[in-house]
């Protein structure tokens, strides 16, 4: 998925430069030029900020399992003390 979301973003900045530049090609008015420009930032951020998100979650999971595993190994380690004794 994280790939997929890499790729999605690189698309959607291609389209954003696209929409810059015939907007500013073809756009007559301030206003609608910098309405243009807005959604096209839009189409660029989204899909990267998205990515990212992916990519963090992506890296804080194993940890996170690392951690439950060295809890339950330390729980498991307590028992066989008090086993033995």
């Amino acid at each position: 998925m994280q790939m997929f979301l890499w790729k999605l973003t690189i698309i959607f900045s291609m389209l954003a430069f696209c929409q810059m530049g015939l907007a500013f090609l073809y756009e007559d008015s301030s206003p609608k030029q910098a309405a243009s420009g807005v959604f096209a930032l839009c189409l660029a951020v989204v899909p990267y900020v998205l990515a990212r998100a992916v990519q963090e979650h992506n890296a804080l999971e194993p940890s996170a399992t690392e951690a439950k595993k060295r809890k339950s190994e330390g729980e498991l380690a307590e028992i066989e003390e008090w086993l033995e004794e």
